[in-house]
């Protein structure tokens, strides 16, 4: 029987290792070349492993929400759909079984599924007339186990509810835990500032309104609109275009642009290369694209990295302004609030208008206080006067 081994893959450059989502497979359950077997995280990437091979799964070495280095062998596959599992029972030790003196013998799958589960084979109790213990004795005792261990927590959260200290755990794993671990990687190693400016955006929602009338077949959304002013201001100040990679700043002259999106499991920070070179249209179909990709799980490595700067925007949540956490390496991360009607003052008369906070937070080894607010007031006057740099629409 021809033995296939299942790998822990390396999906990207950078990739160390990867945590088993879950298994689509059971042990023995025939599968077809192609078909996907398992579900894998690296960094914030859903990764579908497919079969090698037609044939069925033979061993799963690797546990649900385990995390295993590349290359190592997470499963077994076996190059035939008929599924035969035999157990070697030669060399069998004899140990004593608890409760009573009874001699009892364990198959060597039975030992392996045992000792990777922390099982006490002693403490197994054998049906009636059957001496040898078997996979299927070790799973039924562990899913007892699991069993009873639900049933200590739910008893513990109902005393903690009868106390007024009810709350549900839930373990940090998978993308949650990616984006935990990157978000503590920035707060803790780059010295955050952050800068908040009102805009008046008044022209910006009128040229929106007569670009839209130009694109029927797309719409044009609010981000779509500010992202060709913030890739105009970056050209102007490219220190800010960068990353800090050690004792070194990369500063790029080209503009790949991270967008944040909120998914079930957290935020995906998908990257619009080379946003300098795009108009207006192209931005916004561009957008769309990645965040539906993200939305469904299926963004690529490279369509995650190699971004030089970072919007974020919360105003769909009815936020004004906020503190946004830089996107490491980077160096600077834009937040955007909601549109808010509030009174202005416009050629000395007092009228209602169309604001919003932007807050930048920049990584103040790579630039300083004045630089920054160079920066956003540079981004606010073109937001505020929205016809001065040329915008190629299509």
């Amino acid at each position: 029987m021809d033995r296939i081994e299942i790998i822990m893959p390396k999906i990207s450059a950078n990739m160390e290792e990867g945590i088993v989502v879950g298994w689509r497979k059971k042990r023995g359950e025939i599968v077809k070349k192609g078909e996907t077997i398992v579900d894998i995280v690296t960094g914030k990437i859903n990764y579908e492993l497919e079969s090698p091979e037609d044939g069925h799964i033979a061993e799963i070495m690797a546990k649900d929400g385990q995390i295993v280095p590349v290359g190592q062998v997470i499963g077994y596959l076996d190059k035939e759909d008929k599924v035969e599992i035999t157990e070697n029972i030669s060399n069998i030790s004899a140990e004593k079984q608890s409760p009573g003196l009874r001699e009892y013998r364990a198959t060597p799958l039975a030992k392996k599924i045992a000792r990777e589960n922390n099982v006490d084979l002693s403490k197994i109790v054998l049906p009636e007339g059957k001496t040898v213990i078997g996979e299927e004795e070790v799973r039924s005792y562990i899913q007892q186990q699991n069993e009873h261990s639900r049933n200590d927590l739910l008893t513990k959260v109902e005393n903690f509810s009868k106390s007024g200290e009810d709350y549900t755990q839930v373990q940090i794993a998978g993308i949650r835990k990616a984006i935990a671990d990157n978000m503590s990687k920035s707060a803790f190693s780059a010295p955050h500032v952050t800068l908040t400016t009102d805009v008046l955006i008044d022209n910006l929602l009128a040229l929106r309104e007569h670009l839209q009338d130009q694109l029927n077949d797309s719409k044009i959304t609010l981000n779509d609109m500010l992202i060709p002013f913030v890739v105009k201001a970056l050209s102007e100040f490219p220190d800010i275009n960068g990353i800090i990679d050690n004792d070194t700043i990369k500063r790029f002259n080209k503009v790949n642009l991270g967008v944040a999106v909120s998914i079930e499991e957290g935020l995906i920070v998908p990257v619009i290369k080379n946003a300098q070179t795009m108009s207006l249209s192209e931005v916004s179909v561009e957008t769309k694209r990645l965040i539906e990709k993200a939305r469904k799980g299926q963004l690529t490595e490279d369509e995650i990295s190699g971004g030089t700067f970072t919007i974020t925007n919360l105003g769909m949540y009815g936020i004004d302004g906020f503190t946004p956490i830089i996107n490491p390496p980077q160096i600077a991360i834009l937040g955007i609030g909601q549109v808010v009607e509030k009174p202005v003052v416009k050629d000395g008369n007092i009228c209602i208008g169309n604001t919003m906070v932007l807050s930048l937070s920049f990584d103040h080894r790579a630039i300083d206080g004045a630089q920054a607010a160079k920066f956003l007031n540079m981004l606010k006057n073109y937001i505020q006067n929205p016809y001065a740099p040329v915008i190629r629409v299509v």
